[in-house]
């Protein structure tokens, strides 16, 4: 990918940035520190462990004009991503596939649900934002940039630590089928952001939570708590 990109490139890595996953990435690594840009959200020294990737993409769909999903199964972490973008008010394109083919059923499932049909590089072009209505779209995201700093370092003290069985267990209890906000939960069980939403994304994994708008979270009806 980055050596098909026209411009510059942007990584995204899944744990610390002194971590380089796998190790036979690791010119790819040298070449976009010299030549593009490496981004990590997790302190140095984090180890990147499978619940980080979908973590990851959201600031990957976040960076990103549009996500477009090639091929996904139903429990495909791709389709994780593509609700991040919608959230972030991103454009979403889909490749259709074979309705029996259990590999393409994520990505029919995002054309019914209104992502932009792909067959060639044309769909994607003519639909993409312009950049000046895109700026316009995201302006309320560019502001407030001394906060969103001190929020930053804020964080960036944090330790970042497993969730223990308890703190699991605290979330869990108040989750239902009826959807209810992230700050609910962290006033309810005074536990950091960051631990709940490793909790909830690890529900979510399983198949046993989902998102609302409004960024509310509910139980899937019939998951077990």
């Amino acid at each position: 990918m980055h050596q098909a990109a026209t411009s510059k490139t942007i990584g995204v890595i899944a744990g610390g940035i002194d971590h380089i996953y796998p190790p036979e990435n690791k010119k790819l690594f040298e070449n976009l520190a010299e030549e593009g840009l490496i981004i990590a959200e997790l302190p140095v020294g984090s180890t990147p462990l499978g619940k980080h990737f979908p973590q990851r993409n959201r600031i990957i769909s976040g960076l990103a004009l549009a996500t477009v999903v090639i091929e996904a199964s139903l429990k495909s972490g791709s389709l994780i991503t593509a609700r991040f973008a919608l959230e972030q008010n991103r454009e979403i394109f889909a490749v259709p596939g074979f309705p029996l083919d259990p590999r393409c059923q994520g990505t029919n499932k995002l054309i019914r649900q209104g992502a932009h049909l792909v067959e060639s590089v044309n769909d994607i072009v003519a639909n993409l934002p312009q950049y000046e209505e895109f700026m316009k779209k995201d302006e309320s995201l560019f502001k407030d940039f001394a906060e969103l700093d001190a929020n930053f370092k804020r964080l960036n003290t944090i330790q970042v630590k497993e969730p223990s069985e308890k703190e699991r267990a605290a979330v869990i209890e108040l989750l239902s089928a009826v959807p209810i906000d992230f700050d609910y939960l962290q006033k309810m069980t005074e536990l950091p952001l960051p631990i709940i939403y490793t909790i909830i994304l690890e529900l979510e994994l399983a198949g046993k939570a989902m998102r609302h708008p409004s960024n509310k979270i509910s139980l899937i009806y019939n998951a077990d708590k």
